[in-house]
């Protein structure tokens, strides 16, 4: 019974943090967030604890634990990382793919174009969207193996992609952009393309953050 509750509480604060719910820098109070979700102050240091060992919190002696703040570094190994597994993951999709597959990422970039047309404001409506067209090329690659190491750090692309959209409108129609030149790098089959397409999608991303 302790372990979930544990377990639990590590998943909410986690969550606050990722979301960006709970600013970067923001001191955490052991005692606040305990009252706050009626538990001892003992699964909230635990789960902390946990969470600065990932690397998402700082400590202090004096003041306790802090919003670690993003740094060149932590962007460079996110996108690293997003650059490789991504990349992979629409290279295998490309080569099991019908052209009824494609004619569906084909879809959810039309329908993200008009989301911006229609409301240029509303990212939101644009990250369900892009995470979907992620999400599918995840389902296609059918790499379980793959798609377990995707979801092991999902909760850190959402970060990161969120990051990117909410910085520059204009960042958003050219995200979608180049979305539909993966596609078309993905319909070659062109492995070095698509992963050049991939690459570029992804720095470009992180000029935004």
């Amino acid at each position: 019974k302790n372990d979930l509750l544990s377990d639990s509480i590590y998943v909410q604060i986690r969550s606050k943090i990722i979301s960006g719910a709970w600013p970067i820098g923001m001191r955490l109070n052991e005692k606040k967030i305990a009252d706050d979700l009626f538990v001892s102050r003992t699964p909230v240091h635990r789960a902390l604890q946990a969470i600065y060992d990932e690397g998402l919190l700082d400590y202090s002696k004096n003041w306790g634990y802090f919003i670690k703040v993003v740094t060149k570094e932590d962007i460079q190994e996110i996108f690293k990382i997003r650059i490789a597994l991504e990349s992979l993951a629409a290279c295998e999709a490309a080569a099991k793919m019908t052209e009824a597959d494609f004619a569906e990422l084909d879809k959810i970039n039309s329908d993200a174009l008009a989301a911006i047309q229609n409301n240029p404001n509303d990212y939101h409506q644009l990250y369900k969207l892009s995470s979907k067209f992620n999400a599918r090329i995840n389902q296609f690659c059918a790499m379980p193996r793959l798609r377990l190491l995707q979801d092991g750090i999902q909760e850190y692309l959402q970060h990161f992609r969120t990051m990117s959209f909410e910085q520059n409108s204009e960042r958003r129609e050219l995200a979608v952009r180049e979305h539909q030149a993966i596609v078309s790098a993905m319909r070659s089959r062109d492995n070095t393309l698509i992963y050049s397409r991939v690459k570029e999608h992804l720095q470009h991303a992180s000029e935004y953050i």
